[in-house]
């Protein structure tokens, strides 16, 4: 009867903290794949072995995997990031921009990673300037005008506000609470 009890209860939502809990070891986990992908994509298969191991035996990575921390979240949906981002490179698709800058809105909702920012930028550098067809002004053009660039910066921003709405709906207390987490975490 006990355990029908508890059952019911983890189904029905009254029990909030185990499905979280879940949810950061399942992302921490994809976190250990996504290193390896990264990993074997940049360096090479031992390397990415080697990655995913050391994150995966990391501490404070699996304390954030086990409990309700943001940290296992946000290192997912970074690495996610940066994959997409390094997919620009091989395929300058719409889709590809597409996908990076829903990417880019995950990893800077769950937290304010910037450095996820610069590699999106530096991935569509390399894209542009290993274009071999077209002159220098084109490139530069592409680098900064291109409407690819433009529709994965939109998708960005919107998926950033659609997941994180207060902070237009309650600017002034995101702004307390921003500088409040800047200054305990040293950010």
């Amino acid at each position: 009867f006990i355990g029908d009890y508890r059952h019911s209860q983890l189904l029905s939502g009254q029990n909030f903290l185990y499905w979280t809990r879940y949810l950061n070891a399942i992302l921490g986990s994809l976190a250990v794949i996504g290193t390896y992908l990264l990993g074997k994509k940049l360096f090479g298969k031992s390397v990415g072995l080697v990655a995913a191991f050391l994150l995966a035996v990391n501490y404070r990575h699996v304390v954030s995997s086990v409990f309700v921390l943001a940290d296992a979240p946000a290192s997912f949906f970074a690495l996610l990031s940066i994959i997409l981002s390094f997919n620009l490179i091989k395929n300058r698709s719409m889709k590809s921009y597409l996908l990076a800058g829903i990417g880019l809105g995950l990893a800077l909702s769950v937290k304010y990673f910037v450095y996820v920012i610069p590699v999106f930028f530096l991935c569509n550098f390399l894209s542009v300037f290993g274009i071999k067809e077209i002159g220098f002004n084109k490139k530069i053009f592409l680098l900064f005008i291109s409407k690819n660039v433009f529709f994965s910066l939109t998708i960005f921003v919107v998926l950033f506000f659609v997941i994180n709405p207060f902070i237009i709906l309650d600017y002034k207390n995101f702004i307390i609470e921003y500088n409040y987490d800047s200054a305990r975490f040293g950010v």
